[in-house]
């Protein structure tokens, strides 16, 4: 009989205590925090050349420097490298920045600048080959698509660290135009590269945000080019590419 009632107890208890929890009510409180944001950083890259026409004073014209191409999703060029004329077999720079050019003296100043907000590697390279020759085809002379392209090389790509490139005007010009805006000259060691025409250069250079090196490149045209290339025109595209650091290139 004990036992019975000490059961029918806990069993009332039971009862008791879920009926409490099912009618008992709590003060609460919900508050949002909406309409955050993740904004992604960008990879842009921009090569940047001067025009020697565009010299005005002793230094830095703001003006000097052009871009050359702008890469923001798609490539857009605004302006090609100053182009060699009368070029010569067997010629190319180094270049001291004397205006006007010696004859068969060629340079080509460039800066790769990061436009983007996040840090990059970068790497260029050029394409080219003949696109037109009035000797092409005659003779003994090879037809066009037969023409040597490896006759233009590159025979030096020299860079520039922060402030040390002022001796030459394009250089200097190149330099001060860009120092206008909010960009920064990578400080570092001076470099050199040659190869061919279509080579890598710098694979695995790195800019911050902001940040630019300004690189000469000499271009040679080779002593084996006879008379076959006399007036024949030469076309190059160089190529900057981007990528997130540490990335793989693709």
């Amino acid at each position: 009989m004990i036992k019975r009632i000490i059961k029918s107890l806990l069993v009332l208890t039971v009862v008791l205590a879920t009926a409490g929890i099912a009618t008992r009510a709590w003060f609460t409180n919900q508050v949002t925090a909406a309409d955050n944001q993740i904004t992604t950083g960008t990879l842009l890259l921009a090569i940047d050349s001067t025009r020697t026409h565009t010299y005005v004073g002793t230094w830095g014209y703001p003006n000097a420097y052009v871009v050359v191409e702008d890469v923001d999703g798609l490539s857009t060029p605004y302006y090609t490298f100053e182009p060699w004329v009368s070029a010569e077999p067997g010629s190319y720079a180094v270049y001291n920045g004397v205006w006007p050019r010696p004859a068969g003296n060629f340079s080509a100043w460039l800066a790769i600048r990061n436009k983007g907000s996040l840090p990059e590697n970068y790497r260029a390279y050029a394409l080219g080959d003949w696109t037109a020759g009035p000797r092409f085809g005659t003779g003994t002379c090879p037809s066009l698509n037969n023409a040597v392209d490896t006759l233009v090389s590159v025979a030096n790509v020299h860079s520039y660290p922060s402030d040390n490139c002022q001796s030459s005007q394009e250089c200097a010009n190149l330099y001060y135009g860009l120092k206008t805006g909010p960009w920064t000259n990578k400080a570092g060691v001076t470099a050199s590269d040659s190869g061919p025409v279509t080579g890598y250069y710098n694979d695995g250079g790195s800019l911050a945000a902001n940040e630019f090196v300004i690189y000469r490149v000499d271009f040679n045209l080779s002593s084996t080019a006879d008379d076959c290339y006399q007036g024949a025109t030469y076309e190059y595209d160089l190529v900057g590419q981007a990528k997130q650091l540490d990335a793989s290139w693709l």
